[in-house]
């Protein structure tokens, strides 16, 4: 139920610049693999991606280090999130919500609502963070869809509690906020060892 981008993962260079043709123009390229957790990092994400050619060619530079690359939709977004949900040693599965993209390492804090949650406590944690009141608040005539991305968060902390025997963690970083719409560009699942 979490709205996310068109993707598609590939093994071949050709397969990666078909996947792209058919969602359209600009794309972003990613490796792909069971140990990629932090792809940027690596050097394996390429945004702005404008050509089947230069698909091909970044797609064959990442498929010399990774088992697959995922083709996926560019997105643009007014606001980056980090939502998510862990399990928490003393109170059990939470759910975080703060800002995302770079902002997430750089800030350092995002504001944790301890299960079962609801849209109230999400609410509350954000009033207590300068930017969780700008998200409510909106500014400059911005309204931002908080309803959206309530919902969100307790769809992340609502798996985690179903699953919590196969799933430690659940992240979604970045989520975008683009106008009225809400959409996962890219997701974490650590699971239970």
């Amino acid at each position: 139920g979490i709205p996310v981008t068109r993707e598609d993962e590939a093994a071949t260079a050709d397969d990666a610049a078909s996947i792209a043709e058919g969602i359209g123009f600009p794309v972003v390229v990613k490796m792909a693999g069971e140990d990629l957790a932090h792809k940027t990092e690596r050097g394996g994400v390429r945004v702005d991606v404008t050509s089947s050619d230069e698909v091909r060619t970044i797609a064959g530079a990442f498929l010399s280090k990774a088992p697959r690359v995922l083709v996926a939709e560019q997105r643009r977004a007014d606001l980056e999130l980090i939502a998510g949900a862990f399990v928490d040693e003393q109170f059990g599965p939470c759910a975080l919500i703060g800002l995302g993209g770079v902002w997430t390492e750089a800030l350092g804090e995002a504001a944790v609502v301890a299960g079962p949650g609801s849209e109230v406590t999400v609410r509350r944690a954000l009033e207590e963070r300068p930017w969780g009141r700008l998200l409510l608040e909106g500014s400059r005539g911005r309204r931002f869809p908080v309803d959206a991305i309530t919902d969100v968060t307790l769809r992340l902390l609502d798996v985690l509690t179903t699953h919590r025997d196969r799933i430690e963690a659940i992240e979604i970083n970045p989520l975008f906020v683009d106008g009225d719409e809400v959409i996962a560009v890219d997701a974490l699942v650590v699971p239970t060892p």
